[in-house]
């Protein structure tokens, strides 16, 4: 399981590389999925529209969204809603063994993410929470979900894993 995570974080890098690659993007996108395929053994597809990209390999599947704006609509209906701030993009992920979102923001303070916290608590999720001078984190869990936030004055992040039983 921490191979998939690891190669899921992998390829969200290579996203944003892929994303500045311009004119090179056919050229950045083969480097990118050769990469994936050294790492991985397994065979990588990415797919790249405009702002939206997908990498696929052997059942699991990533996609970048950049142009998203708003919380996704298959998000489980148990995760609250972070509310307030502007989504920059979103992510989503499925393995076979689990589902994953991200949904990114241009920034959170502590006070909205303890106000987030409320709400995971409110909504039967465990918590903890690291606060830091220029960020923290605050990280729930109920069930088959796990909720991961992470937040500064320049950024801030939902990630929310649903393992499947």
């Amino acid at each position: 399981m921490k191979k998939t995570l690891w190669v899921l974080l992998l390829g969200a890098v290579a996203i944003f590389i892929l994303i500045g690659c311009g004119s090179r993007e056919e050229a950045g996108t083969k480097a990118v999925e050769k990469t994936l395929e050294h790492a991985t053994g397994k065979d990588v597809d990415i797919d790249r529209k405009g702002d939206k990209v997908t990498i696929e390999q052997e059942g699991m599947k990533t996609e970048l969204d950049l142009n998203a704006k708003e919380w996704p609509k298959d998000m489980p209906s148990e995760v609250p809603l972070f509310e307030g701030k502007k989504i920059t993009n979103v992510t989503r992920s499925q393995t076979p063994d689990m589902d994953n979102w991200t949904v990114f923001y241009e920034s959170a303070t502590a006070e909205e993410m303890g106000n987030y916290e409320n709400a995971l608590k409110k909504a039967g999720f465990k918590t903890v929470s690291m606060k830091m001078p220029q960020g923290g984190t605050v990280n729930g869990e109920k069930g088959n979900l796990i909720v991961s936030c992470m937040y500064s004055d320049q950024r801030a992040l939902v990630g929310v894993q649903r393992t499947k039983e």
